[in-house]
């Protein structure tokens, strides 16, 4: 699908509030389900929904990265509408969101000590889970949270223009949050 075409379907999605798929061409098991929330010239931001309709954190995605946006035609998009969370919210933030560059997005969308999770072009299938503790006009600086919710001792170093996708406050990250307790200082 041409970048136009997904551009256009996402704003087409942002305006009726109908909820999309998302895939990615650096995984083929890539998807996420949600609604629009709002567009930038190099990200979108999406309200995600799990199973059954139910919103659950948000997604920011490189818009590059995507191969294809259609439609949920599942009763779950009609379901979301009855829940007492609808409409899905923009984050608390978002009049200062800036969705048209990486460096800006890392700056504006993640607050201090918020975990996050990061998928990287060249690592399909993973996601980096932690908190962002310095952001470089190249690379982030993260700290990260293992499946055992045991925060390491050191930090890692991305490059940023091989992030795809961020997720935050999702229910499993939460959850992992939560176990996890402070991060070391």
């Amino acid at each position: 699908m041409k970048h136009e075409k997904v551009v256009g379907r996402m704003r087409d999605a942002l305006e009726t509030q109908r909820q999309v798929i998302l895939l990615a061409r650096h995984d083929p098991e890539f998807r996420i389900d949600g609604f629009v929330v709002q567009l930038g010239e190099k990200w979108v931001l999406i309200a995600r929904t799990r199973d059954g309709g139910h919103l659950n954190g948000h997604s920011l995605v490189r818009i590059r990265s995507l191969v294809r946006v259609y439609g949920g035609r599942s009763f779950e998009a009609v379901f979301a509408r009855t829940l007492p969370d609808w409409p899905p919210q923009p984050l608390e933030h978002a009049d200062t969101l800036d969705l048209d560059t990486t460096k800006g997005m890392l700056q504006t969308a993640v607050p201090a000590d918020t975990v996050v999770g990061l998928e990287f072009s060249h690592r399909p299938g993973a996601i980096n889970i932690g908190r962002i503790t310095e952001i470089e006009s190249r690379r982030v600086v993260m700290q990260e949270i293992d499946p055992a919710a045991q925060w390491s001792e050191e930090t890692s170093t991305w490059r940023t223009s091989r992030i795809v996708a961020l997720t935050m406050g999702d229910d499993y990250q939460r959850a992992l949050a939560s176990v996890a307790g402070p991060p070391p200082e």
